[in-house]
Parts: structure tokens; C-alpha cells; sequence
């Protein structure tokens, strides 16, 4: 009888259900765009050219590669997500802010921006050399120029 007591309780305690995991964490956009992004192309309105440049981001600060070699500060970028498109603002010397729209795609990063003191886009394209907008792709390294 107590072999058939013990085996009972045995068999309810393994039917008990395991805890259940905490949710995970979605990482933030912040979070997404840690790291460095090689430029694929940039379109000032006459179409996608190449672009070869490299640049970091790391804690809300924007480093072009070209800054970094000079030592210069990077520009600080402010996000918001819960706009339709996604904002993104650069500040940039002199006081001035460059505003913005962004996307994030898995490995893909896209952004426009506007010239200081003209409104900001509201579409993935560029126009008239006020608007430029580019597409990034994670790296898979850091660069060795840094």
C-alpha cells in the first residue's frame, strides 16, 4: 500500500506543470542599431549610388567612420519608435538637427533625412539633394581604419 501511495504521489508530482518561462524581451530600436553598419547606397534624388562608408553607433551617439580617425564627438540621435515612420533625429554641429524617418529590417538599417530647416520626409526616397536617404547593412566586423 505504500509503494502504490508513494508511486500516486510521485506520478502527481510530475504532472504538476512546469513554470512557465518569463516572456522574453523584444530588444528596443536602441537596442537593434548597437554596432557598426557599412552604407550600401545613398539616393540625394538622382537614384541609389554606392556608398563605401562605415559608421558606429553606440549608446545613442551616431560615429562616422571619418570622425572616428579624427577624433571629432559623433552626433547624438534621438528615436521614436511610435510614430508611422519611425523618427529619428540627428544633432549635428551648430546647434542643428537633422529630422528624420528610419526602418529596421533584420540586418538592414534605412534612413532619410532632410536638410536643417526642411521638414521632414515622410517616404523612403531622396529629393532634390534635400532629402537623402540610405540603406545599411550590419558589418560583420569592426573596420581596422577605426
Amino acid at each position: 500500500m505504500r509503494i502504490a501511495t508513494l508511486l500516486a504521489f510521485a506520478v502527481t508530482l510530475s504532472a504538476v506543470a512546469a513554470p512557465v518561462p518569463k516572456a522574453l524581451k523584444k530588444p528596443s530600436d536602441a537596442e537593434l542599431l548597437e554596432g557598426w553598419w557599412e552604407y550600401v547606397t545613398m539616393d540625394d534624388g538622382r537614384g541609389p549610388t554606392e556608398c563605401r562608408d562605415k559608421d558606429l553607433i553606440r549608446d545613442g551617439v551616431l560615429y562616422h567612420s571619418g570622425t572616428l580617425r579624427n577624433k571629432e564627438p559623433g552626433h547624438t540621435i534621438r528615436l521614436d519608435p511610435t510614430q508611422t515612420p519611425k523618427r529619428l533625429d540627428v544633432e549635428v554641429p551648430l546647434d542643428r538637427v537633422l529630422l528624420g524617418i528610419y526602418q529596421i529590417d533584420g540586418d538592414t538599417f534605412t534612413y532619410c533625412f532632410a536638410n536643417p530647416g526642411q521638414p521632414r520626409p515622410t517616404e523612403f526616397k531622396g529629393s532634390g539633394r534635400t532629402v537623402y536617404c540610405c540603406v545599411l547593412k550590419r558589418a560583420k566586423s569592426e573596420p581596422k581604419d577605426k
